[in-house]
């Protein structure tokens, strides 16, 4: 079979790829397809936030797939989330534990200690899922399917 590469995807493309594919977590996409829908999802939060809420909740799927055309597991993105969860967990949990009687100075270098730690993990996976989504694809079929991309790519060659 011939090797081709597909060229980069428009953005009307990008966007068909991506809605034809809106719950599918199986599978791979390209960098075109997910940053042009990431794109349009920012723009549609910054002037429509409760639509841009649900299309950044949509996009997970296509996460999924982004991380796939790597050679990674989709649940890199479940990590955040778990972070996440923490972290909303901790402050309502540390809410409901001082506001009846106050902190006092040790509590607040505890805290103070305590979040710093975890944002500065959530910002340092922020920071590595981020270089995961930017790399190109594998050019090769992987476990997650063939490459959107590289099209009759022999890993023999």
């Amino acid at each position: 079979m011939e090797q081709t590469i597909k060229p980069t995807l428009e953005i009307s493309e990008a966007l068909r790829e991506s809605t034809d594919k809106i719950l599918q977590f199986k599978g791979r996409s390209r960098r075109s397809e997910f940053w042009w829908t990431m794109a349009v999802v920012y723009f549609v939060n910054l002037v429509f936030p409760p639509i841009g809420f649900v299309l950044s909740i949509a996009t997970i799927p296509l996460t999924f797939r982004r991380l796939h055309d790597t050679g990674r597991s989709g649940w890199w993105w479940g990590f955040g989330f778990i972070l996440r969860l923490v972290l909303y967990g901790n402050i309502i949990y540390d809410f409901i534990r001082f506001f009846p009687n106050g902190i006092n100075d040790a509590d607040v270098k505890m805290l103070l200690i305590k979040y710093l730690a975890i944002v500065l993990v959530l910002l340092l996976y922020s920071l590595v899922l981020m270089i995961m989504l930017c790399v190109d694809s594998e050019p090769y079929a992987n476990k997650y399917g063939e490459s959107p991309k590289y099209v009759g790519y022999d890993r023999r060659r």
